[in-house]
């Protein structure tokens, strides 16, 4: 694959007559997967607990298998596509390279295009709102950084997902010793193009959603905490002291009330609303 690791693809066989589909991996050599491992699997707890509550936000959730010393196995999801790779083919009139990325509508034609799953498109919609405010979430409390457009995925369905996880908490990439990650995540107009607009009522929706979901995950600030905590010792890349777990704190704003944290992040959506580095980092 053309990355920097150069992951190998790899396409098995499914052994379950009851299902059509290869199975698909990816095999890294480089980056150590245990971190992935760990963001996936706190991924998971975080899609239980919303789902304790009553809300599924549709997170698309894959496996991640590290295997030895920087080395492991990525589960490919079926029919999906990176934000780039759309960038680049739906852009429409003419637009090419990174001019793509400013362009708000390819993401909504190529929903468009592909919806061949037979759902309503309306449906298509609603999936990507939903997940959208689920990784935006999720993204924010977990510090996710180099959250550049190959690295955000889409499927046929509508459900977006986040992918590669070698920084988080906080570590955020840099070009020259200049932080290039300045929002506090991924939300362009793009993503709120397909929602119908920041006046339209799904894009209303989607920013109750997000507050619902944020309030959530706040009332279990211990338990992100233990996790956390456990892992101390594993040596991973980005978790080697108690300062790295601090991230956790303040995103989930420990010393905030309820109101107060939810009038913080209806901030910090405008905020990465009007941010420009989101657009073509």
């Amino acid at each position: 694959m053309e990355s920097f690791t150069a992951p190998l693809w790899l396409q098995f066989e499914n052994g379950d007559s009851s299902c059509l589909e290869p199975v698909r991996l990816l095999f890294k050599v480089g980056d150590d997967l245990r971190q992935d491992s760990l963001v996936v699997y706190t991924l998971r707890v975080i899609d239980r607990l919303w789902k304790k509550h009553g809300l599924d936000l549709r997170l698309s959730l894959y496996e991640c298998l590290p295997t030895g010393d920087c080395a492991g196995f990525i589960e490919v999801v079926s029919r999906a596509e990176a934000l780039a790779t759309i960038q680049k083919t739906h852009a429409g009139g003419g637009i090419i390279g990174a001019m793509a990325a400013l362009s708000k509508s390819p993401l909504s034609a190529w929903l468009r295009a592909n919806n061949t799953s037979g759902l309503p498109f309306s449906r298509v919609v609603e999936n990507f709102m939903f997940s959208c405010a689920g990784y935006t979430v999720a993204s924010f409390v977990l510090g996710l950084g180099d959250r550049h457009n190959d690295n955000i995925m889409v499927r046929k369905s509508g459900h977006l997902f986040h992918i590669d996880f070698a920084h988080f908490l906080g570590n955020r990439m840099k070009w020259k010793g200049i932080n290039r990650e300045t929002a506090p995540f991924v939300l362009t107009k793009e993503f709120v193009h397909v929602m119908g607009g920041e006046k339209s009522d799904m894009f209303k929706s989607f920013v109750d959603l997000c507050c619902t979901a944020y309030r959530i995950l706040r009332k279990y600030h211990r338990l992100f905490v233990a996790l956390f905590m456990m892992m101390l010792g594993a040596g991973l890349p980005q978790l080697r002291s108690l300062g790295d777990i601090e991230h956790i704190k303040n995103t989930l704003a420990i010393g905030m009330s309820d109101a107060e944290a939810d009038v913080n992040f209806r901030k910090l959506i405008r905020q990465s609303l009007k941010s420009k580095t989101t657009k073509v980092c």
